[in-house]
């Protein structure tokens, strides 16, 4: 199972317990209600801390990446230009 699955599994088992929790505690509806929305905030803080989490090992990934990327490039172009001068001498 992949960790977004988990995450999804996990959250939505987090919200169905809460909201039978909630629904079956013996209060007026009112209280249930903002009970249900305090925990419908806390889920949805969670999910937007897990997202921008997510977003940010991305965006450091992808970085180290396009690092490697331009090292690579530059070696490369080294390599080049020690054979283009090692061509022209032979000539």
């Amino acid at each position: 199972m992949s960790k977004k699955n988990e995450f999804l599994n996990l959250v939505g088992g987090i919200f169905i317990g809460a909201a039978v929790g909630i629904l079956l505690a013996p209060e007026s509806g009112n209280k249930t209600r903002k009970k249900l929305k305090k925990k419908f905030d806390e889920i949805k803080d969670n999910a937007v801390d897990y997202g921008e989490s997510k977003a940010s090992e991305l965006l450091h990934k992808t970085d180290k990446y396009v690092d490697e990327l331009k090292t690579k490039i530059k070696n490369l172009e080294d390599q080049i230009n020690y054979q283009k001068e090692k061509f022209e001498k032979e000539l």
